[in-house]
């Protein structure tokens, strides 16, 4: 069974992860070897390089397998409608557990290296008890303590920017503005005025961040990159190679519809209603960069993404769940699996030219399986 693009973007941060794990344990060591003689003076006995070096990738290659994977997986998102110090705080005791647990092992793949134990000389557990009682432990548990704690902190920025950003801010892609094509989705929740009146502000508050959290796994498993939530409204952007791709762009509509099916008893027992919604899908070219002084973010500008608003509206004009631009049913990779009932040319809210969109809807096909394994087919091809 293929991963999905949740787990791949989870399992790519658990790797990168690791790695700067790996880095950063290097540096450690060079200078742990650079500066014996201060660590002398400290108290700290001074490791053989050798067996040092190959005792870190060992111990981080465990961590890298435990505590990387509970730290992505579930640590990250355990505590989400938690205070954020409450999260980090509970997370960071969670890996001092961690990095005791996992110096154990990394003391006795030293002792059996340096000093040539084996696992059953009684002197090895004298040994690694005389580790853990010395300042070097302790040395070894606020450096990676403040490591993991810093580690959750630049997931915790990585989720505001979104996946991938953080880096490029680093690298400076978005100092200058940037040409990009992309496609755009414009969803927007139904009479959020009425659902807001019947359940009062706090309550459809809890809605929104319910709705929107529910179809965040839709978004991402069919490779959308979240932009923003604008009130009742979230705005969601594609590559344009991978919202072309199979129809993602899509298939990640249909799939939001699947999952607030399945969803709607939990709706329904907590809010009395299940929220209905539209969306407007359109592509084209966006200028693309970094803006603010004191709050600084990523934003995207262009004639596309006004355009991509004034479809969404054009729904409830047209009685659509989803309409889409001609344009980007043209540039599309397939759509075996939709229907397009084309409207013609519209003229939206202040757009001088009238731009042709047509209603989307899922086909429901008998050989809906196949249609599947021949667009796989073709990918592999």
């Amino acid at each position: 069974m293929p991963l999905s693009n949740a787990t791949k973007i989870k399992l790519r941060s658990v790797f990168v992860i690791t790695l700067i794990w790996m880095v950063v344990s290097m540096i450690i060591v060079l200078h742990d070897y650079l500066f014996q003689s201060e660590l002398k003076i400290m108290g700290i006995e001074a490791y053989d390089p050798s067996s040092t070096f190959f005792t870190t990738i060992f111990a981080v290659s465990i961590a890298g397998f435990i505590a990387a994977p509970l730290m992505v997986f579930y640590l990250k998102d355990r505590f989400k409608n938690k205070p954020l110090w409450f999260s980090l705080f509970f997370n960071t005791a969670t890996f001092v557990v961690i990095i005791t647990i996992v110096t154990l092992p990394a003391s006795i793949f030293y002792n059996l290296l340096s000093k040539e134990l084996s696992i059953g000389d009684s002197q090895l557990a004298e040994e690694v008890w005389k580790f853990y009682t010395s300042p070097s432990y302790l040395l070894i548990l606020f450096n990676w303590t403040l490591i993991s704690f810093l580690t959750l902190i630049v997931l915790q920025v990585n989720d505001k920017y979104g996946q991938g950003v953080m880096f490029a801010l680093l690298k400076g892609k978005y100092n200058k503005p940037k040409q990009e094509e992309r496609i755009f989705m414009f969803l927007d929740i139904t009479s959020s005025t009425t659902i807001a009146e019947e359940l009062g502000n706090i309550q459809y508050f809890e809605l929104l961040r319910s709705f929107f959290q529910d179809i965040t796994q839709p978004i991402l498993k069919n490779y959308g990159e979240i932009y923003q939530y604008v009130g009742d409204e979230i705005v969601v952007s594609w590559k344009m190679k991978n919202g072309l791709r199979r129809a993602h762009c899509l298939q990640c509509f249909f799939e939001i519809e699947n999952t607030m099916q399945k969803l709607s008893p939990k709706y329904i027992r907590k809010y009395g209603l299940v929220p209905g919604y539209k969306a407007g899908l359109h592509c084209g070219e966006v200028t693309v960069g970094e803006v603010g002084t004191i709050k600084k973010d990523i934003i995207f500008s262009g004639d596309v993404l006004n355009t991509t608003a004034r479809i969404q509206d054009a729904c409830k004009r047209f009685d659509a769940k989803l309409l889409i631009s001609q344009d980007l049913i043209h540039r599309l990779d397939t759509h075996h699996s939709f229907g397009f009932k084309e409207i013609g040319a519209i003229q939206l809210r202040g757009k001088l030219q009238p731009v042709n969109l047509s209603i989307v809807h899922k086909k429901t096909l008998p050989d809906d399986a196949a249609v599947h394994k021949h667009l796989s087919n073709k990918e592999m091809v």
